[in-house]
């Protein structure tokens, strides 16, 4: 008796772990086909939404067109060479984003002038999270909506036109900064290895401070340098976090990346500039202004007069500007200015040429 219910247990059991297993059989099909089905639906959004894009090269679901970017080598010689086979405009995909590349000067003109209304605002979703949230509230002149983008954008350039930009009035404030930088970096490291990337963004930065809030630095300064240490790094974090943010997974794997560049602009750079602005606030003269900052302070009280609710020019969003200003032309200029010195190093017969020309049409003695 022992034995058969001992039998009857074992088989019972094994019939309801042949239950399980069978169970679990259908129940990973069913994944594996919902999976399938998912993948083809989204696949076929994908081939539908594309539709409404200019035509461009084969991209794989998820990872886009990421594997033919890599086997070109860089973007560049991938837009390059489909460039040639889809024309001046075609759309490829990073990640999951789509990427309309458009070049030529009738599409480009087009595009920014013809639909300006369309295209003028600058998108932020590939931005830095620390971006994100100072752009909704204090957007500067980069993240601004159209129309205020362009009323901003015309502020910024007539007002650094004022200060000399692109004329002969600024050359005397070149020519110091010029001076002041030989006797710093070059002279006492003649015939010596010399790095040039901190002295040349300090040299850079110093010319639009002079426009800015009217004042350079000195190069010895300890706040000073770790201004533009920062404006440099957190140039370099802006890029990292656009290109692997827009992987699949890419946030994840830049966190690190994304607290940094908050520390940077919340702890160093902004409250550094707010300093600088209250300066401004404190001996602000309304009929005789000196600099970009007296300009957009005085044009921000007669808006607050006026009773425009216009947040561009809202004393908020003053240090917003003033860092932009110092970030596109910064480590921009500075980046220029060294791949220019490099050239000349490894090019002295081009070296010669422009010294030459310099003076036939300048002078020898001209200190250009």
């Amino acid at each position: 008796m022992k034995l058969f219910k001992t039998c009857e247990l074992l088989s019972g059991y094994l019939i309801s772990t042949g239950r399980m297993m069978e169970l679990d059989f259908s129940s990973v099909t069913s994944l594996l086909l919902a999976g399938t089905v998912t993948a083809l639906l989204f696949i076929y959004m994908m081939r539908k939404t594309s539709d409404k894009y200019p035509p461009g090269p084969f991209a794989f679901p998820i990872i886009g067109n990421s594997p033919q970017i890599l086997l070109s080598g860089s973007l560049a010689k991938f837009i390059e060479s489909n460039h040639q086979k889809f024309g001046n405009v075609f759309t490829f995909v990073s990640g999951g984003s789509k990427r309309v590349v458009v070049s030529g000067y009738d599409a480009i003109y087009r595009l920014l002038v013809k639909n300006a209304d369309c295209t003028s605002t600058r998108s932020i979703a590939s931005m830095t999270p620390t971006i994100k949230i100072a752009a909704q509230k204090t957007p500067g002149v980069f993240w601004a909506p159209y129309p205020l983008w362009k009323d901003l954008r015309s502020f910024s350039i007539s007002s650094m036109r004022d200060e000399g930009m692109g004329k002969s009035t600024l050359e005397p404030q070149l020519i110091e900064e010029i001076e002041l930088f030989i006797a710093h970096f070059i002279e006492p490291n003649l015939n010596n290895p010399i790095e040039m990337t901190l002295g040349l963004s300090q040299a850079t930065n110093n010319m639009i401070s002079q426009m800015m809030f009217h004042r350079r630095f000195d190069y010895d300064d300890e706040a000073f340098k770790t201004r533009i240490e920062s404006i440099n790094e957190s140039f370099s974090i802006g890029l990292k976090i656009s290109m692997i943010g827009n992987l699949p997974f890419g946030k994840y794997f830049i966190k690190s990346a994304i607290e940094r560049d908050d520390y940077i602009m919340h702890t160093i750079l902004l409250p550094a500039l707010q300093h600088l602005i209250d300066e401004h606030k404190d001996d602000l003269d309304e009929h005789n202004p000196r600099d970009i900052m007296d300009k957009y302070l005085i044009q921000s009280q007669k808006e607050q007069n006026e009773g425009k609710a216009n947040h561009s020019y809202s004393e908020e969003n003053a240090r917003i500007l003033a860092f932009q200003m110092y970030i596109a032309g910064t480590e921009t200029t500075a980046t220029a200015l060294r791949w220019a010195l490099l050239f000349m190093c490894l090019h002295p017969d081009v070296k010669v040429k422009v010294q030459n020309e310099i003076s036939e049409h300048l002078g020898i003695e001209h200190k250009a």
